[in-house]
């Protein structure tokens, strides 16, 4: 078992076999549960488990969608 909560096991069919810290992910990702992920969509979701188990790809990131800009507030001197 590693600090981080994850238990490899060199002889298994996968070396990570389970995930303490956060085992819905680990279903999501190692047991093709697409449902243990709600807050994934089932394309991050699939580009997640690539990235992970083939390490194929690049991992779903969050935050790149278009924000809207903030509001300017010109003050007298501008």
């Amino acid at each position: 078992m590693l600090l981080c909560g994850l238990l490899l096991e060199a002889k298994a069919t996968s070396v990570i076999t389970a995930d303490v810290k956060d085992p819905k992910f680990y279903v999501a990702i190692f047991g093709d549960d697409d449902s243990a992920a709600p807050d994934l969509t089932t394309d991050e979701l699939h580009q997640a488990r690539r990235y992970i188990i083939q390490g194929e790809g690049t991992a779903p990131s969050r935050g790149h969608e278009a924000k809207p800009e903030l509001p300017v507030q010109r003050s007298a001197a501008d």
